[in-house]
């Protein structure tokens, strides 16, 4: 739990944020940047600064407590006091794998809130401005009404005003802003929305 790695093949430089210190690491083969930090401690907070920029999750965390935008944090698997040592697993050839990253999958990172994930609600240009997105935004939230979630959360890009009149008119409230969340350097709006049962 002490060795702290990140790949970074574009980076100049990664500093480890550790409570209020910051330490650089070192860059190594395949663009992995390491810091070893012994004293190091389960429940302790951490992000990547790279290029002097703003702290960063671990894009590898298995815990992210705060959001998928907020520092990780190290979790001690050692620690855990497993009380299943009699368990007898089906066999592999049975099985069906499926991975779910939950704490990087949902901004609470909780098994409940990666019950309902909508990522994209999009139309095709040549159908633009027919109410089809308002309609499908509609049944996104009797799907997710019907489905026990109380809210919906989303993001969109600074610049996409039609959605921005949208949501608003729609009754979602802007509550937070994602600063170069999109690959073009822009910002993502966040708007949240207390669904009505009924």
């Amino acid at each position: 739990m002490t060795l702290f790695r990140v790949w970074a093949p574009r980076a100049h430089s990664v500093a480890l944020s550790l409570g209020d210190e910051q330490m650089p690491m070192s860059l190594d083969e395949g663009s992995w940047w390491s810091a070893d930090l012994p004293g190091a401690r389960d429940g302790q907070d951490y992000a990547f600064c790279v290029d002097d920029g703003a702290p960063l999750p671990d894009p590898r965390s298995p815990w992210q407590p705060n959001g998928v935008h907020a520092p990780s944090r190290l979790v001690d698997h050692a620690s855990f006091p497993w009380t299943d040592a009699s368990w007898q697993p089906r066999a592999l050839s049975s099985a069906v794998i499926y991975e779910l990253h939950v704490g990087t999958f949902t901004a609470r990172g909780t098994f409940e809130s990666a019950i309902a994930r909508l990522y994209s609600i999009a139309v095709v240009p040549a159908m633009s401005g027919k109410g089809l997105g308002k309609l499908l935004l509609k049944a996104a939230e009797r799907v997710a009404r019907r489905r026990g979630c109380d809210t919906i959360r989303l993001e969109v890009h600074e610049t996409n005003h039609a959605a921005i009149a949208r949501y608003r008119k729609q009754g979602y409230q802007e509550f937070g802003r994602h600063r170069r969340y999109y690959d073009d350097g822009g910002d993502a709006l966040r708007f949240h929305k207390k669904l009505v049962r009924g």
